[in-house]
């Protein structure tokens, strides 16, 4: 869990500050709908169950170490190079200022660049779910613990809708060209496929403590 939170701390983070300097703001809609899509996921896996039998590898006895250190990082550098990505793509559709002042008091208006961070953000804390959720040896693996399993679909039809164009009037989001669109899925799959590698890699290499033999 505490990574799942790291992780999406930097990406809020990052989100909420560099970008709001651009421009960026999400509007009531939006934040209620995010939290709606994600809620679920974080209540589920609160709950999930451990396995009866025990196993020869232990959990890691603390959080500062190599591998939770270098997946939270790594992880994060993945979805910062998409997200600078995308809002480059972004930025590039937005119509041309007379002048670069942004106005952050500003109240939030519908654009390219809000629409593109927000569908970006979603879909990655839902990937960061995703990847970050610790099954076995332990606890149920995410395709035996149905809830959240359930959840994390519904999560990601939500985001794939509101891509294609769903609901984009009462949430405030602009269309994708078909061009932005086709990015944002193939982004979206790169940085899912990027940080799952990285994830179980580095839980190979560092992630494993076994029982000492006495």
């Amino acid at each position: 869990m505490y990574k799942i939170l790291a992780i999406n701390a930097l990406i809020s983070a990052y989100s909420f500050s560099v970008l709001f300097l651009k421009g960026f703001k999400t509007s009531d809609a939006q934040a209620s709908i995010q939290a709606i899509l994600l809620s679920a996921s974080f209540l589920f896996i609160s709950r999930s169950k451990p396995l009866k039998t025990l196993s020869r590898e232990r959990p890691i006895p603390n959080i500062f170490n190599v591998y939770t250190l270098l997946t939270v990082t790594l992880q994060f550098l993945v979805h910062f190079g998409v997200l600078f990505t995308l809002t480059q793509e972004a930025e590039i559709r937005m119509p041309v200022k007379e002048d670069d002042f942004i106005d952050t008091e500003a109240e939030f208006e519908p654009s390219i660049l809000n629409t593109v961070v927000y569908l970006v953000s979603t879909a990655m804390q839902v990937t960061t779910l995703a990847v970050n959720y610790k099954g076995h040896p332990f606890m149920e693996s995410l395709f035996e613990n149905r809830p959240i399993l359930i959840s994390l679909g519904v999560a990601t039809l939500g985001v794939v809708l509101l891509a294609l164009g769903a609901f984009a009037e009462p949430l405030r989001l602009i269309t994708l060209d078909p061009q932005l669109r086709s990015i944002f899925f193939q982004a979206m799959a790169f940085d899912f496929i990027a940080s799952l590698l990285v994830d179980r890699i580095l839980a190979f290499i560092f992630g494993r403590v076994y029982k000492k033999a006495l």
